[in-house]
């Protein structure tokens, strides 16, 4: 006999039903709040420059902000209104770590905020469950929160991109007819072109769905009549974008050899290129949410039901939502732009937002198993995300560690030791030992040997401790593959020399040698 009571089953059914948006609420305030802990907690634990980070962190040293507006050295690239915005933080702040990521993490943060407020907008009216589901996608993928405390531009393009998505949604087209309106288009998107390269893609976006959606009240030909002088300012301010600053970098022999294996082949009447650009997208796919089967079917389900959604309902969300990964896409085929997974962070958001859109539409689908799976999966799929982790206590966002291997190895730093570095640790050890807020900390290794890539560190090393039997030698490698180093480190091991102490880090090692006792 059943002790059921359907009774009281009713009536927490009924006391659910009163209060679900206030549960709702409260659990996007939690996740909220969660994903703010995530960097906030990320932020405060300075890990040591990476080598792109570091590279930068001399162009910002070395340069004024006049100087920003050139090509950077060291082979990096960034916009120069970033990089203002950076030296400027450093300038208020420090050259420090928290100084140079802070631009970074404001993105990050805003980024959460603008998804919120996307969602609710009339174009979406995304109920709690399906911006919880944004939220997540965007805020627990490893490789946004790593880029959410970085020195790159990366977190920046995709608060930007959010930025005009908002705006567009908000003010209609009728904006553009207006003077004011009309000049303030045209100023703020002047002022992102130099804050974000692939901020053309969103943009030209934004102006098609001005004019698709003044073409459905028949107004078409005034937005574009209106729309032909900001999008010639901002051509114009591209165009010397590129030639001044991007088109050396980006059709340099290095950078398209580094890049060649993202960039999309469109010679899509051979096998080869579906399989290069098939796993590319599934390099992406792995990098943002995940690798296991579930997720790409997952992804492949609620993708195809956002565009079908969109291809019968909400056609003008394709020029916002869609069209500036096309763009993007069109722009790799011309190897102008790579889809390396870093690049695509100006995009993830947006897609974030895509991907509710379609759990909705799946969502509505009557049927008690179709529900049911939707949402065991995408439970699982939020649940795998990768940067959950990085909530424990004692677990860091890592990358590379070369300072804090100099700060093991400081202890028993002498200035008459000689010092080697690997390549891969010369931007870091010139950041840290001459222009960090401490440098005085790291005096020690300011004297340092470059050991170039091309040089055989093993040589080197047995051919100076041979010339210098009195001095002990310090070596120091940089975000190397411990493979890398592992091999050279044997190779030291099998000469004439003990190892008096070996400091190993995320992507950074440090030893020091002495000759043998018996050499």
């Amino acid at each position: 006999m059943s002790n059921a009571n359907p009774k009281l089953d009713t009536v927490e059914l009924a006391w659910f039903h009163k209060h679900k948006s206030l549960l709702y609420r409260l659990l996007l305030y939690l996740l909220v709040a969660a994903l703010i802990y995530l960097r906030i907690t990320v932020f405060l634990h300075p890990n040591s420059l990476m080598i792109d980070e570091a590279n930068v962190a001399l162009n910002l040293a070395e340069r004024n902000f006049i100087e920003l507006w050139q090509p950077l050295d060291y082979q990096q690239y960034a916009p120069p209104l970033f990089l203002s915005w950076a030296k400027l933080s450093s300038w208020l702040f420090g050259m420090n770590e928290y100084a140079l990521r802070l631009p970074a993490l404001l993105s990050s943060l805003l980024s959460i905020y603008l998804i919120i407020r996307i969602c609710r907008l009339p174009y979406l009216r995304l109920s709690a469950p399906f911006i919880l589901i944004a939220l997540c996608l965007f805020g627990s993928s490893h490789i946004m929160l790593f880029h959410a405390d970085l020195l790159k531009q990366y977190s920046s393009d995709g608060l930007f991109s959010l930025l005009l998505v908002a705006l567009a949604m908000r003010y209609s087209y009728s904006t553009l007819l207006l003077r004011k309106g009309l000049f303030l288009w045209t100023i703020l998107g002047s002022i992102l072109i130099w804050f974000s390269m692939p901020i053309v893609f969103v943009l030209a976006s934004v102006g098609l769905f001005y004019i698709y959606e003044a073409s459905r009240n028949a107004q078409g030909n005034k937005v574009l009549k209106a729309l032909a002088v900001p999008a010639a300012i901002w051509g114009v301010q591209f165009v010397v974008y590129f030639f001044a600053i991007l088109k050396t970098d980006a059709e340099s022999e290095y950078l398209q050899n580094f890049h060649r294996a993202y960039f999309f082949d469109y010679a899509l009447w051979n096998a080869e290129s579906w399989v290069k650009n098939t796993q590319i997208i599934m390099g992406l796919v792995q990098a943002f949410v995940g690798k296991t089967v579930v997720v790409f079917i997952w992804l492949a389900f609620s993708t195809a039901a956002a565009l079908y959604t969109i291809a019968r309902k909400h056609r003008a969300l394709f020029f916002l939502l869609v069209l500036p990964f096309f763009f993007a896409v069109v722009a790799s085929f011309l190897h102008y732009y790579s889809f390396i997974p870093r690049l695509l962070v100006f995009f993830m958001p947006l897609f974030s937002i895509l991907l509710a859109l379609g759990l909705k539409t799946l969502w509505q689908i009557q049927n008690v198993i179709a529900r049911f799976l939707v949402l065991l999966s995408s439970i699982f799929i939020i649940a795998q995300m990768s940067a959950w982790k990085y909530i424990l206590p004692d677990t860091h966002c890592l990358m590379e560690e070369t300072r804090e291997v100099m700060d093991d190895l400081r202890p028993v730093s002498d200035p008459s030791q000689a010092i080697f570095v690997n390549h891969s640790g010369v931007p870091a050890l010139t950041f840290y030992t001459k222009y960090h807020s401490n440098s005085e900390n790291y005096r020690y290794f300011a004297h340092f040997r470059h050991i170039n890539w091309d040089q055989n560190l093993v040589k080197e090393v047995n051919e100076f401790m041979d010339e210098h039997p009195q001095t002990d030698l310090m070596v120091i490698w940089g975000h190397e593959r411990n493979a890398v180093i592992q091999k050279q480190l044997n190779s030291l091991e099998e000469a004439s020399f003990f190892i008096m102490q070996d400091i190993e880090k995320t992507m950074a090692r440090g030893i020091l040698l002495a000759h043998s006792k018996g050499k």
